[in-house]
């Protein structure tokens, strides 16, 4: 049944030496609930999942918590998947607790004058798409996504940055996969009190 709901029914009869990297993490994953636990201890468990497979362990986690009443705690350092996953934070520095609870309270713990007009991009060239913001001087500050999928560019003027974002598109055929507008996200709490507190 664990192997079901992992999606490893059709493949229970496989040597797991044989089993690609996700195929091994939803084993573990597998293993992991087959008892019908209370608590979830997960040290990064999305870490090598293709986009379905991370969908259905993310609604896996909250089916847990929710449905069965289960705690499911998750550490890891992608932080905008720990965004669809999780009711409340905890954000670690040097082995201390920095701050805990959820997104909008910790919000409100970010001094006034942490940056703002943050925009989130999910695209398939990140290195490229920074380095041309900023040569086009639509972007003040560009930081690369942990999982090198994206990044999120701050800027003064917004229309000037969608313009030149349409720029790469059409001219530099960038394949954009999102776009948001950011502010309250798990990842820019954490840039604020601790990445920042750094500069």
């Amino acid at each position: 049944a664990a192997l079901d709901r992992v999606g490893l029914g059709a493949a229970a009869d496989r040597r797991i030496e044989v089993y690609s990297k996700g195929m091994r993490q939803a084993l573990k994953l597998a293993r992991a609930i087959c008892h019908g636990p209370r608590v979830l201890l997960l040290d990064e468990p999305l870490n090598g999942l293709d986009p379905q497979a991370r969908a259905e362990a993310t609604e896996l986690f909250r089916e847990f918590a929710g449905h069965q009443g289960a705690c499911v705690l998750v550490s890891s350092h992608i932080l905008h998947e720990l965004e669809a996953v999780a009711d409340r934070v905890v954000f670690m520095d040097g082995g201390y607790v920095v701050t805990a609870g959820a997104v909008g309270a910790l919000r409100e713990e970010v001094p006034a004058a942490a940056p703002s007009g943050r925009v989130s991009i999910r695209c398939d060239r990140p290195g490229h798409v920074a380095a041309r913001l900023f040569a086009l001087d639509a972007a003040t500050e560009v930081r690369l996504h942990e999982d090198g999928e994206g990044l999120v560019a701050s800027a003064r003027d917004a229309d000037a940055f969608f313009a030149a974002l349409g720029e790469l598109v059409c001219r530099d055929g960038v394949r954009i996969d999102g776009v948001k507008q950011t502010g309250e996200s798990v990842a820019d709490v954490y840039d604020d009190l601790i990445v920042g507190g750094d500069r």
